[in-house]
């Protein structure tokens, strides 16, 4: 199932405006209060620190662009990680099963998956819901 998620930043990058999600062209969004934007780390998390053990690997999109990545064990599975693309997260397997691929990506000249119409207008999701908490 594919999932578009679209944060809008304050005009200085620092706040959230807007986080909305696409699913099945339905769009939701979180109050800017209860969605957390944390800027772009400049160390790398302890998670994927270059002592643990990884394995160097290449990921390719649905859409034909290739990436180097650093594939780390976990308990349950493997992350698939690259600095080459936004966020760093490019795969999750979980218990053998692919959890999470990065469909597509680009840094300039992307168009919106949700449009403006559909993020003024979206449905407000509150929480706590049954099964879900915020982000962050």
């Amino acid at each position: 199932m594919k999932t578009v998620v679209q944060i809008w930043l304050s005009e200085e990058g620092k706040e959230i405006v807007k986080y909305a999600m696409k699913v099945q062209n339905k769009v939701i969004c979180l109050p800017p209060q209860q969605a957390k934007y944390t800027p772009p780390q400049t160390e790398t998390p302890s998670e994927f620190s270059p002592t643990k053990s990884w394995k160097p690997g290449t990921y390719t999109t649905p859409t034909g662009k290739t990436v180097k990545v650093a594939i780390f064990t976990t308990e349950t599975g493997e992350q698939w990680v690259s600095s080459e693309v936004p966020f760093g997260v490019v795969k999750v397997v979980e218990q053998g099963k692919d959890k999470l691929k990065l469909y597509d990506f680009d840094f300039s000249g992307a168009k919106r998956e949700i449009s403006k119409t559909e993020l003024e207008t979206c449905q407000v999701m509150q929480f706590p819901m049954p099964g879900m908490t915020p982000i962050g």
